[in-house]
């Protein structure tokens, strides 16, 4: 396949798709299949790819997950454990924001 933007070839690759999703959530997909081309560095996602990263949105926000990483393809075990992960370090993070007591 050429790249419509510049008519180059396309290779297979994997890209990032992050989301800002309602609420001020920030999701991130990794490791999404993608075209790529190998001129302009366009990245192109086939219709299949892009309803199976809604698939996995939609279970990310149906599960409360607030913000996070998600990889393309995993079983749903694992975007568990991914997603218990994410909290914990969410958790870790606001601890360094919340004000100390003077001494």
């Amino acid at each position: 396949m050429d790249c419509p933007l510049c008519k180059a070839n396309m290779e297979e690759g994997t890209t990032i798709l992050p989301f800002d999703m309602k609420n001020g959530r920030v999701i991130v997909v990794l490791n999404v299949p993608a075209r790529i081309c190998e001129q302009c560095g366009e990245e192109f996602v086939d219709m299949a790819v892009v309803r199976n990263v809604e698939a996995l949105l939609e279970r990310a926000e149906r599960d409360g997950l607030s913000m996070g990483f998600l990889e393309y393809g995993l079983p749903p075990l694992k975007v568990e454990a991914i997603r218990v992960i994410c909290y914990q370090l969410m958790v870790i993070c606001a601890s360094f924001f919340v004000p100390r007591s003077s001494f």
